[in-house]
């Protein structure tokens, strides 16, 4: 007599599944424990670091500028961990990615990195109460409104999930993102994130990013240096998006970032994620 044995497949939660509900049935001493053993598998001292951080990154650290003192998540981007935190990445995008710009070019960062991002898929409650403990102390230090959240420094994952939406309302969090999901700027978010589309080598001229700005989001263009770009695109403004990080403060139009990390040294003409001056008179 022969039995067989249905072996079923690991459901992964959606993001409603990660309720305040959810994260209050897991321990803070657990969780900061489960990151120190995390860390020390992937070579670092058996201590739990912050996840959400301000100061680590050049960029996030312009915004302070405004009086938006930025907070990020800054995750191993595409597979690098194992895990895919960019589901729409494209073969240039992940060519010329940030994650190796500044002081990710070391390799102790990137480790670091890929630490985070284990964690979080591995212990995805621990990681979010976690996060959720570190985001509340800082609205206490801040109060509302005079800081910002961005949980996808390197990553492009969905965060509409209902804690970080309760901690995000009425705005304390001033949470923003770039993406390059369709799925994140066609539908609403409950956690109020303000998104950003990421153009890459699919927009292969200034006309295919018209639809998306008059969908209501604006975009962000990388540019070689020394480029000149129009003021203006079919009566969309034009500007640099280098002086600060903070985009919720930017209107719905093109803002360009001058190509950092591995695309600051591609030829234009031979990446269509870094954009020539012919793409703008396309």
């Amino acid at each position: 007599m022969s039995t067989s044995v249905e072996i079923s497949r690991r459901t992964v939660p959606g993001p409603e599944y990660y309720t305040d509900e959810m994260l209050n049935l897991v321990q803070l001493d657990h969780a900061r424990n489960v990151w120190a053993h995390v860390r020390a598998n992937h070579g670092f001292a058996a201590i739990p670091s912050p996840l959400v951080v301000h100061g680590g990154n050049a960029k996030l650290n312009k915004s302070d500028r405004i009086g938006k003192p930025t907070y990020g998540l800054t995750l191993a981007p595409t597979r690098l961990s194992g895990f895919n935190q960019c589901p729409h990445s494209t073969p240039h995008c992940r060519a010329d990615c940030l994650f190796t710009a500044g002081r990710g070019g070391f390799n102790s960062v990137q480790r670091a990195r890929i630490a985070r991002t284990v964690f979080l898929e591995r212990f995805p409650l621990e990681a979010r109460a976690l996060m959720r403990d570190e985001l509340q102390r800082i609205a206490r230090r801040h109060g509302r409104k005079h800081w910002a959240s961005r949980m996808n420094v390197t990553s492009d994952r969905d965060w509409s999930e209902p804690w970080y939406a309760t901690l995000c309302e009425p705005r304390a969090v001033n949470p923003y993102a770039y993406t390059k999901r369709p799925d994140l700027v066609s539908r609403p978010n409950p956690a109020g994130i303000d998104y950003t589309w990421s153009v890459s080598e699919r927009e292969r001229s200034v006309a295919d990013v018209v639809p998306i700005l008059e969908n209501g989001t604006r975009c962000a263009v990388v540019i070689p240096a020394g480029v000149t770009v129009p003021d203006n695109v079919d009566g969309w403004p034009v500007w640099s998006m280098d002086d600060h990080d903070y985009r919720p403060a930017d209107p719905v139009g093109i803002g360009t970032l001058t190509a950092k990390g591995a695309a600051r040294h591609r030829v234009p003409s031979m990446s269509g994620f870094v954009k020539p001056a012919k793409w703008w008179a396309a």
